[in-house]
This record gives structure tokens, C-alpha cells and sequence, in this order.
């Protein structure tokens, strides 16, 4: 039982503390700073030997003030909060005057859109901590599924620049519908695609409050959408079921089978209404070209041609009163005055630091799902500062003087859809994005991705990494591993994490001796909806086995086993 989790009135929300003690009975305690005066500890956590870490572990121990200070001064500010507040203002005590709480940063404002993305976009000056002039960088790499037989047939490149320009469109359409900081909007998809990106940064770009669920049928996505109470729901017409391994027959000309999830969302909006809330208006994504039109906006990119009838425009029971086509949207939004929108035309909305920005459910197998609200400012920076320190070992855009380089630069690749927004983006990171199952058609495009985009932080879950072991003796990962001309070898990996349930010992042997060669860490990491992100994770400075599997501490967190 997780405590320092505060009620306000149906919803739990996310109490952050700046050191967790994760107990046998799972308990979170405050532990006291011993800060005294001047330290010689200096507030850089960079580290390449287990030494550096270990000193600069015990110096966001010992020094949280201190520490949170330096890591929430890396961050853009539209009015910075008052030193005393950088390590929280919180009771745990439900008899003191004013309840249980917990305040982060309390007193700033700040916005998470404009942390992801503006400051990489803006010139890099020198009060820009390391950050801007990587507007020509990529942001995102995606594919869409690869059919049985074919080269990758959707393929979409943006950069930091590009992918800012089409937010600063939604954004727009979002306000001019009317939406406000504080309105809610539910996203279910049901895959990974740019709009699902564009979407949610829209919303935080606005101050508005956005849950993203992953797939669930009418039910579940109904009893969320009733605790939220949204003015806008945005789906997709329907994506493809990637899960069933091909061949695929006739009649889906081949493609995988379709899941209309129009249409498990139109009855999930049935159902809340019946129980209380009705929800405005449905954003739909046109997935497959379904609208049939021929407008630019709509089309984004090529599909191929069996795209067309892979879902009919008449099964998507279109209700001319509630549903809007997402280009439709946008498409009204694209100019002011016949000249493309910018920044200062769609500026950040500046947001409290304990506003709330971000809904995550709980899964819902012990009772109702719980709907964790996190606050703007806690959530944008531990997200991203735990990415930065778990997962790309300290680096970011900041400590390299050419930020553009792309032979410098990281590249993650997470099939996960809770992983791709403000932990990679607030740094700077180039992801890859993959529609579908990275083992569709077959277990070897998880692999051909790494490679053909030279991922160095790969960050699949226990399951895949279980799928891509089984598949080993006919995948026979060894080609991944030989050099080409190009330099585009497997090797390009510092990093392999994992999500989900733990490794068992049979998964974290072969990743370690098959897929990192022995030689890059393996990274097992922990988490859970309540104190989404990371809360433990090895912090690993070198390729020593033991070192990146055995310690099991996040910086400011403190584990008693």
C-alpha cells in the first residue's frame, strides 16, 4: 500500500516525494536533509565511474534542496518558483490544519509543451541552458506496420521544427473550439501514431488536463471517460490488429485484421452518457484514408492502396452532430491571414506548478480503475530528469556544444506508448516510433528497426524481450551484429532497458550474453501509475554486469530491502 497519496474528492492524486524509502510493506518516508552549509558536493550529476555515482547519489540524499534546486533550474520557467519550494511543501499528517498534501515547485508556472518542445526549436543562446537551434533535428522516426512481402510501406520523418508546427495547428483548433485550460480530453487510439503526439502536446500546450489510455474495450474506456468527464474524445477510425501473426487471407486483401475502434469508442460514449456525462464531440484520425478526400491535410504521408478498403466510411456510424474528422479540424487552423501560424500566434499557456496536467488510471485488476492526477510541474520534471539519468545515463542535448549533431545524438526506441512523450522530448531525444507489434509480420523487425535507425537506448518490455528470446534460434540475432560499410551495426546500443513485470533470471541472461554481447548494461526498471515514472532503476556507469543489474536507486530515492 503506497501512502502519501492524497484524496481529493473521487481522484487520488500523485503526492511526490523528494526521497521514497521502498520498504517490504511498500511505505514512502521523508527523509531529513543534512544539509549544514556549504557543500563540497557540486550539483552536477554526471558520472562515468561507480565512485561519481555514488557521490552524486549521496549528495541528492543528503541535499535535496539543493539537488532539486539544480535540476529544476534546467528547466524553462515562465516564473520561476521560490527556492524555498524547490524540495516540496507537503503533511502526511491527516490531523494538522489543512489536510494531506503535497507541493512541488509550488509558486512557478511553467508549461510542458514548451519544455518539450520551443526550447529545442529556439536559437541556443547562453541563457538557454544548453538547449535550442535543433529545430532541423529529427524528432520522431515512424513506421507503420510492414506488410507480409513488402518493404515498409508508411514511413514519416519530423523534425523538432516540423512536429512544433503541426502541435501549433492543433493547439489553434483546440482553442478556437473552445477549449480552456483545465477541460479534459481523453485519447484512445489504439496505436502509436504522430497525431497521438501532436494531440497530447496540443493539450499541454493549452493547460489542458489529458489522459491517454491504452486499448480497452467500451466498458473500461466508458468508466474512464466518465471519471474524467472530457469535452473532447479523440480516437482513431481503426487500426490494425498486428498481434495475429500473417498470413492474412482474401478477404483482408492480405492486411491484418482491422479493429474499428470508432466504433468501440461511439459505444463507450453511449454508455457514460447513460451514467451521467455526455461528451461533446469525437475527434477521429482517419488511420486508413477512409474520409476519401483528397485534401492536403489529410494526406500526411503515403499509405498503400489496400489502406482504402481496409475499413468502409460506412461502418463507422458517423454522427454528423458529435464527429469531426482530424484534418477537418486542423484544417481551419492552418493560416492567419494566408500566413503559417507560429509560436507567438499559439503561444505556451504558463500553468501553476501544482495545476493538473496529466490523468493515468490505474489498471483496475484489484477494483475501479483510479484516476492519478499528476501535477504540471512534478510530472514534466521527474519524467524527464528520471529518462535523462536511467535510461540515457546522464546525457542529453545540453552536454553536447552541437545539439544537431546527428552523430552525436541519442536515439530511443520504446514500443510503449507511455514512454514517447515528455521524458524523451524534454531532453531532446530522437525516438523511433512503430505502429503495431515490433514483432509483426515478423520477430526480426524489432531488430531491423534498431539497426536501420542506430537506437542506442532501446527500452522494450519483459514480454518483448521474453518474444524476442523464444524467436532467438530462428531469428539468429548474429546479423544484426556484423559491421557494414556504413556503420550501422547493432553495436550502435549503450542501452537495454525493460519495462513491465521483472526480468526472470533466464530473460536478463540471454539479453545480457545474446543481445548487449556482454558489453552494455541491461537495465531493469521499475514503476507504477501512482508514482509514474521511474521510482527504481539502476543508475549504470559502466558495462559491469553486476553494477547495472544490482543497484536499484534512482537518485533521491532510497531503497531498504
Amino acid at each position: 500500500m503506497l501512502r502519501g497519496l492524497a484524496v481529493r474528492g473521487e481522484r487520488r492524486t500523485v503526492q511526490r516525494l523528494p526521497v521514497a524509502s521502498a520498504s517490504v510493506s511498500g511505505g514512502f518516508r521523508r527523509l531529513k536533509s543534512t544539509t549544514t552549509g556549504a557543500s563540497n558536493e557540486p550539483p552536477i550529476f554526471t558520472y562515468r565511474t561507480e565512485a561519481e555515482y555514488e557521490r552524486a547519489y549521496r549528495f541528492s540524499i543528503e541535499q535535496p534542496d539543493r539537488f532539486w534546486s539544480a535540476i529544476g533550474n534546467s528547466f524553462h520557467w515562465f516564473k520561476p518558483p521560490p527556492p524555498d519550494s524547490m524540495n516540496g511543501r507537503f503533511n502526511f499528517d491527516p490531523a494538522k490544519p489543512g489536510g494531506v498534501y503535497s507541493r512541488w515547485f509550488d509558486g512557478g508556472k511553467i508549461n510542458l509543451c514548451y519544455n518539450a518542445l520551443d526550447r529545442h526549436v529556439l536559437p541556443r543562446t547562453a541563457t538557454s541552458n544548453g538547449y535550442g537551434g535543433m529545430g532541423d533535428t529529427v524528432a520522431i522516426h515512424w513506421e507503420g506496420p510492414t506488410l507480409p512481402g513488402h518493404p515498409p510501406t508508411e514511413i514519416r520523418t519530423l523534425t523538432f521544427s516540423q512536429l512544433l508546427d503541426q502541435v501549433i495547428k492543433m493547439s489553434d483548433a483546440l482553442r478556437r473550439h473552445g477549449l480552456r485550460p483545465g477541460d479534459r480530453v481523453t485519447i484512445m487510439t489504439g496505436c502509436i501514431i504522430p497525431e497521438l503526439l501532436v494531440t497530447v502536446l496540443a493539450c499541454a500546450r493549452l493547460g489542458l488536463v489529458h489522459s491517454v489510455l491504452g486499448w480497452f474495450g467500451a466498458q473500461a474506456c466508458a468508466d474512464r471517460i466518465g471519471d474524467a468527464r472530457p469535452k473532447l474524445v479523440v480516437t482513431c477510425s481503426g487500426f490494425f490488429d498486428t498481434n495475429i501473426s500473417p498470413p492474412h487471407g482474401p478477404e483482408t486483401n492480405g492486411l491484418p485484421p482491422v479493429i474499428n475502434s470508432k466504433k468501440v469508442v461511439d459505444e463507450a460514449v453511449a454508455i457514460a452518457a447513460a451514467h451521467g456525462w455526455t461528451v461533446p464531440n469525437v475527434l477521429v484520425i482517419d488511420r486508413f484514408g477512409t474520409a476519401n478526400t483528397s485534401t492536403s491535410s489529410n494526406q500526411t504521408h503515403a499509405r498503400p492502396a489496400a489502406y482504402k478498403t481496409a475499413l468502409p466510411l460506412k461502418e463507422l456510424n458517423w454522427n454528423t452532430k458529435r464527429d469531426i474528422w482530424y484534418h477537418d479540424f486542423i484544417s481551419s487552423s492552418s493560416s492567419i491571414q494566408n500566413k503559417p501560424l507560429t509560436a507567438t500566434d499559439v503561444p505556451c499557456v504558463p500553468v501553476d506548478s501544482e495545476s493538473p496536467a496529466v490523468i493515468l488510471y490505474t489498471s483496475g485488476s484489484t477494483g475501479k480503475p483510479k484516476g492519478i492526477v499528476h501535477s504540471a510541474a512534478g510530472y514534466m520534471i521527474y519524467s524527464a530528469t528520471s529518462f535523462k539519468y536511467s535510461l540515457l545515463n546522464g546525457r542529453s542535448v545540453s552536454d553536447s556544444a552541437d545539439s544537431s549533431s546527428s552523430s552525436s545524438r541519442d536515439v530511443y526506441f520504446c514500443p510503449n506508448v507511455n514512454w514517447v512523450f515528455y521524458g524523451p522530448l524534454c531532453n531532446g531525444t530522437t525516438q523511433v516510433l512503430l505502429d503495431g507489434s515490433p514483432f509483426y509480420p515478423g520477430a526480426e523487425r524489432i531488430m531491423q528497426l534498431v539497426r536501420k535507425y542506430r537506437v542506442s537506448t532501446l527500452y522494450p518490455t519483459a514480454n518483448a524481450l521474453r518474444q524476442l528470446a523464444v524467436s532467438d534460434p530462428a531469428l539468429t540475432i548474429d546479423p544484426y551484429l556484423k559491421e557494414e560499410a556504413d556503420g550501422s551495426v547493432l553495436s550502435d546500443l549503450k542501452m537495454i532497458g525493460s519495462l513491465g513485470e521483472p526480468l526472470s533470471d533466464a530473460q536478463w541472461t540471454w539479453s545480457w550474453e545474446r543481445l548487449a554481447r556482454k558489453q552494455i548494461p541491461i537495465v531493469d526498471t521499475w514503476w507504477q501509475t501512482e508514482v509514474f515514472p521511474l521510482s527504481l532503476s539502476p543508475m549504470f556507469t559502466s558495462v559491469h554486469s553486476s553494477f547495472a543489474r544490482s543497484r536499484l536507486m534512482i537518485f533521491v530515492v532510497v531503497c531498504d530491502v
